[in-house]
């Protein structure tokens, strides 16, 4: 006999609430399932927008170690005609290769092996991010909480102004360092379960992602968390139970120790020194400003670009130190403002008035405390904050916040469960901004214009029809931050070469280096145009 209840469901109610049980039953199912929804919103912004162009100086970099990678190298020699090729993020000497920890250039390194296109390497990122995040949720909520929490971050993920946008619709990255916070809370969840081996190998798996793609940010993140396993291995030693201690700690040291040794080789192959990252190398090199509250100013380097002078001196890459704390309070307002707005959007709001009474339970803990510390790592830093900076505590604020919606849906009025209906709507909107997004990606497929469209179609008209040298001058209103001059790893094979005119005796022995190719001079004299490419017709000496 059907209950009054059940009969009272819709055939898409049952449907729903059908293939919802068949998840929760297996949380690898949800896994699976959410895993596959964030790769299919992925792609469809993408596919429905038209990936854009690089614009800024990271996804240069991101791209170089992509191509680097993917070619099977950690990096390349220094170019003899390197000077022409000195730009923005990337290391010339000792080695040609990307400033930045490897991490997000493999992941673009594995689009561009699967498919041909780094952009694959974003939606396997954020794939992954989505199920590690369900993963997570499993091990820290109730199934059914775990599974639309796992929905809701997919959606998430594919909605630019309502979260993580900008990672899956550009090469900066973020999802890769979530997804390795995702992995040390999940593993973290299940050291106490019966699997306690493949727990404590995801918190090691997760650390290394954190160390090799925002190191300070994930170091912050995971103090927590290597507290509260200490603890744990602590209490079972007490208890005399050194096999399940051991379980805890071996598989995590293991993978913690391969880890580090590919890391000390891929710095040996990039800087000479196993201790001395990319990272640092590069901003000895160039940085002339302080990057920490109370840090001394370095010597100012000897810059050879003057676009790269202008940038760290007085542009965007110039971090002044602050008079008085009262002036880096007021640049921590403001940098703070757009990350808050992007972690927590307005429709958020109701998860966020509900949070402290949420965070009374014990679960929270942990995961409040790793979001704390990244947000103290972040105060005494001078340069402008983007969201990516805090994605190792993603998975920690995602926990915090289903936490959250499971309170706010017992919330009662009387004996209408209003709490609810709230949090039905909080979901709508996340699905409705997710929408939205794909419908403002649509419309700007259509405004392909600005310097960074402008010099993909440079390349690719030319990359059609032989090779070529282009030499690029900038003029007097061009913005440092808009930068044509960026490679691929393997620079004398690359159909289309970007290069640094330097000056008519210089530019004649690049011209005799790349003898062969068509040599081309670009006129940049402001970054909204008229950009002007012409034939280099100086004949050779």
């Amino acid at each position: 006999m059907v209950s009054p209840a059940h009969s009272s469901m819709t055939a898409p109610s049952r449907i729903l609430r059908a293939m919802e049980h068949w998840l929760v039953r297996r949380p690898a199912r949800a896994v699976w399932a959410c895993g596959l929804f964030g790769l299919a919103l992925s792609a469809t912004v993408t596919v429905t927008a038209g990936f854009p162009p690089p614009r800024v100086h990271d996804e240069f970099s991101y791209l170089l170690a992509g191509d680097t990678f993917a070619a099977g190298r950690l990096s390349y020699p220094t170019h003899p005609m390197w000077r022409h090729f000195e730009t923005f993020h990337v290391l010339q000497a000792p080695a040609y290769a990307s400033k930045y920890p490897p991490a997000q250039g493999l992941a673009l390194a594995l689009g561009t092996r699967l498919a041909g296109r780094p952009v694959v390497g974003v939606w396997i990122s954020g794939a992954l991010l989505v199920a590690a995040l369900t993963w997570t949720l499993f091990a820290w909520v109730h199934p059914r909480w775990a599974l639309w929490g796992g929905i809701a971050a997919a959606l998430w993920l594919a909605g630019r102004h309502a979260g993580f946008g900008y990672w899956a619709t550009s090469l900066w990255g973020g999802s890769v360092a979530a997804f390795g916070g995702a992995l040390v809370l999940g593993g973290l969840g299940r050291l106490g379960g019966r699997s306690t081996v493949l727990a404590s190998v995801a918190v090691g798996t997760g650390l290394a992602v954190l160390a090799n793609s925002r190191p300070f940010e994930g170091l912050a993140f995971a103090l927590v968390p290597m507290a509260a396993t200490a603890a744990l291995v602590a209490s079972r030693l007490r208890a005399g139970d050194r096999r399940s201690a051991a379980g805890v700690v071996a598989p995590m040291t293991l993978v913690l120790g391969v880890a580090a040794l590919l890391t000390a080789s891929y710095n040996v192959r990039v800087t000479g020194d196993a201790m001395k990252p990319p990272y640092l190398v590069y901003e000895g090199a160039y940085a002339s400003g302080p990057v920490f509250l109370g840090q001394s100013r370095p010597p100012r380097p000897a810059y050879r670009v003057p676009e790269m002078e202008r940038f760290y001196t007085t542009g965007n890459g110039w971090t002044a130190p602050p008079d008085q704390w009262r002036e880096h309070a007021r640049r921590v307002a403001t940098s703070a403002r757009p990350v808050v707005a992007y972690f927590a959007p307005w429709f958020a709001l109701p998860l966020f008035l509900v949070l402290p009474w949420s965070l009374r339970r014990r679960e929270a803990i942990v995961p409040l405390g790793s979001a704390v510390a990244v947000g103290a790592a972040l105060l005494p830093t001078l340069f402008p904050w983007q969201p990516h900076y805090a994605a190792p505590a993603v998975a920690a604020l995602c926990i915090l916040l289903v936490q959250a919606a499971r309170y706010l849906a017992q919330v009662r009025r009387g004996a209408v469960r209003v709490g609810r209906g709230l949090v039905r709507i909080v979901f709508l909107c996340i699905a409705g901004s997710a929408a939205t997004q794909v419908g403002i990606e649509a419309l700007r497929r259509h405004q392909e214009d600005g310097w960074a469209w402008e010099r993909r179609k440079v390349e690719q008209s030319l990359a059609r029809s032989g090779r070529h040298l282009v030499l690029v001058a900038y003029g007097a209103s061009h913005l440092p931050d808009h930068e044509w001059v960026y490679n691929r790893g393997d620079i004398d094979a690359a159909p289309v070469v970007w290069a640094r005119s330097l000056g008519d005796s210089a530019d004649t022995a690049l011209r005799r280096y790349f003898r062969g190719r068509t040599a081309w001079r670009l006129a940049v004299p402001s970054d909204t145009g008229p950009f002007h490419l012409v034939a280099d017709t100086v004949p050779e000496r």
